[in-house]
């Protein structure tokens, strides 16, 4: 069953005198991208923002191990909405395992839609939290990432930075 990994980019620092886009990360989130990618499996596809927190975030994570086979940078999805971000996932073709790496409120607000409505602790973090180097995994029963609908997914996991 295809899995969809839904991240929030590591802490960066603040934007009081530097464009949001090239805003980096901070130790503490290189630090976060670090402990993001021991949870990650293998990646086929990596649709990635193309602001630098989010590309750093992602560099970390793969000289942290994480094995990601390709990645595209995205203008269309940096601080895009949750409706920028599914569709950039339904544009996605044979791909099982794919992680979009994005911001706040989007990648929160795209989480929330897709996850089965469940009593669980996992669903219960969600519905009101999504700090930093945050990570949903969803098992998504589809064909093709052309079908994702919306709440129609199992949260399957739920990693949130302390």
């Amino acid at each position: 069953m295809p899995r969809l990994f839904l991240l929030r980019h590591a802490q960066a620092t603040g934007s009081y005198d530097i464009d949001d886009h090239q805003r980096p990360l901070t130790p503490y989130g290189i630090e976060q991208a670090k402990i993001v990618a021991a949870s990650l499996p293998p990646i086929d596809l990596t649709i990635c923002s193309s602001a630098k927190r989010t590309k750093m975030t992602l560099d970390v994570m793969e000289e942290a191990g994480s094995t990601i086979q390709k990645t595209i940078h995205s203008n269309n999805i940096y601080n895009g909405t949750a409706g920028d971000l599914i569709a950039a996932i339904q544009n996605c073709t044979t791909e099982k395992t794919l992680l979009v790496v994005a911001h706040n409120p989007g990648i929160h607000q795209l989480a929330n839609i897709l996850a089965n409505e469940d009593e669980s602790k996992n669903r219960e973090l969600l519905r009101y939290n999504y700090a930093p180097a945050t990570l949903s995994v969803l098992e998504c029963p589809i064909e093709s990432w052309s079908k994702l609908k919306p709440a129609g997914n199992k949260l399957v996991n739920f990693i949130a930075p302390e």
